[in-house]
């Protein structure tokens, strides 16, 4: 059955059915549907619907603009703040780096070798293939850099090794030079041959050499060490002796470098300028029990008309010889 639908000026619908009656079904005011019975529906505005709906797509695409791009700035700003963060940490790590390199810098100047100490000239009696040391000292005493670098001039006459032994080879003159932290010293060493020592003392000449073998002593404070002879030449006094080691073990002995000899007629003292096989103290040159060993000490040249010397190692040693007989 069909129905026909009336809409009045008013915005009244009818319906006219097929058997000629008419029902008021509803009203339309102000945009809503007046259904009979005052029950409302909204009105199908095809326009209002779609307004809506493109008001709400606009307003999620803006709303997903500005997330997108705070998100974003959010991005660069959590980037930008691990870059930072990484550049810092670099700078700490170099930081940290220069301090330890500065530090370190610090140490070993406190450590480093600033001067060598040893005697500029001396002179030695010796056989050739003889050894014997050749005493140093390094400032500051407390340099954890030690290492001493050893060359001879002429290792012809005498070759030094690396920890300082000076092996004696032939007559001649060599120059000794240590170095060690940017530090050098030099020494001018002459070696004579014992042979040579002979020819001097036999042929004189203006009141020089001086040789005498057990010279007398008057009285000596140690009955292990003996003088077995005195020599003075123009240069130098070259006192040679013995000391005999009798303490059941192995030992050393050493002499300071203070030691010297005096004229017994003038008084005057001669410090000692150099060994050969006898350490200068605090070094010391090691000693077999049983072992007797001979070693020479230099001082400066003696007056031509010396008699009688007294030689005397200073503090409470007992090396003191007194009234020694050179003539």
């Amino acid at each position: 059955m069909d129905n026909d639908y009336q809409i009045s000026k008013d915005g009244t619908i009818f319906q006219i059915k097929d058997d000629g009656t008419i029902s008021k079904l509803a009203k339309i005011e102000d945009g809503k549907v007046l259904v009979s019975g005052e029950s409302t529906v909204p009105s199908q505005d095809n326009t209002s619907w779609k307004g809506v709906l493109i008001f709400f797509l606009v307003a999620f695409a803006i709303a997903t603009l500005v997330l997108g791009i705070l998100y974003s700035k959010s991005n660069d700003n959590y980037y930008s703040s691990l870059g930072r963060e990484y550049v810092l940490e670099q700078k700490v790590s170099s930081l940290e780096s220069d301090v330890a390199a500065l530090q370190k810098q610090l140490e070993n100047s406190r450590y480093r070798v600033t001067r060598i100490e040893m005697l500029s000239s001396g002179y030695v009696d010796a056989e050739p293939g003889q050894t014997f040391h050749i005493d140093y000292t390094i400032i500051p005493t407390s340099s954890k850099d030690a290492t001493i670098s050893w060359y001879s001039s002429y290792p012809s006459v005498a070759s030094i090794d690396a920890n300082g032994i000076i092996t004696v080879h032939q007559k001649g003159t060599t120059t000794i030079t240590a170095r060690a932290g940017g530090a050098e010293a030099k020494c001018e060493l002459e070696v004579r041959m014992k042979d040579s020592i002979a020819s001097l003392t036999a042929s004189s000449q203006n009141g020089y050499p001086i040789h005498v073998n057990n010279p007398k002593i008057a009285q000596k404070g140690d009955t292990q060490v003996n003088i077995l002879s005195v020599e003075i030449t123009s240069e130098r006094t070259a006192i040679r002796m013995s000391w005999k080691n009798t303490q059941y073990s192995p030992g050393w002995y050493n002499i300071d470098k203070n030691t010297y000899i005096q004229d017994k007629t003038s008084g005057e003292k001669y410090t000692l300028l150099t060994t050969n096989n006898c350490a200068l103290a605090p070094k010391q040159t090691s000693i077999e029990y049983g072992q007797t060993k001979e070693f020479v000490l230099y001082f400066p040249s003696l007056p031509k008309t010396v008699t009688t010397i007294d030689m005397c190692e200073p503090g409470s040693s007992s090396w003191k010889f007194y009234g020694i007989r050179i003539q």
